[in-house]
């Protein structure tokens, strides 16, 4: 039985602020280390983005898609998957959000007022998923920590730069709902 691995939380330069590595360099990078594949998860505009916040909506957009797409392109000649979602902030509690597109980001700029449980529905509706990043993370951007278990389809339970008390909080929150 083969086994995957793929990274699915991942930040690129092209958008997110914290990160270092490009698209393309990310997909050479976990190619190598034996992953199957990627998902990109920038920070979306409420969160820690690069992005020019004085652009309009499908600039930003477009903008905003430019390490996916730049991943998906250096990916093509390889076995190797990429995947697109974001990691949307509601005030230092982070979700990542699969099962959008570029397209759809450019019809539904009214994602930016939405509370959790409207976003949620939203995602839902469309087939996506809704997944609460980091809950226990506990840094000082993070003014409290937030949980919102009618609101998400699954926790993440282990995060790299989480130390091993909140990724096992996490592991615990998650078991219960």
């Amino acid at each position: 039985m083969k086994r995957y691995i793929y990274e699915t939380h991942l930040h690129t330069s092209e958008v997110s602020a914290c990160a270092i590595t490009s698209g393309a360099e990310s997909v050479k990078a976990y190619k190598k280390l034996g992953y199957d594949g990627i998902f990109i998860t920038d920070h979306f505009f409420n969160g820690n983005c690069a992005i020019n916040k004085n652009l309009s909506w499908k600039d930003k957009i477009e903008a905003f898609c430019l390490g996916y797409e730049n991943a998906k392109a250096a990916a093509e000649s390889l076995d190797f998957s990429v995947f697109f979602g974001l990691e949307f902030n509601f005030s230092g509690d982070e979700y990542l959000i699969y099962g959008v597109t570029k397209e759809w980001l450019i019809v539904h700029p009214e994602i930016m007022e939405l509370s959790h449980a409207e976003l949620f529905n939203l995602i839902d509706n469309e087939g996506g998923l809704v997944v609460q990043a980091h809950p226990f993370r506990e840094r000082s951007y993070i003014k409290s920590i937030n949980l919102h278990p009618k609101d998400v389809h699954a926790v993440e339970v282990y995060n790299a730069a989480n130390n091993k008390e909140e990724n096992n909080k996490a592991v615990e929150y998650a078991a219960k709902h």
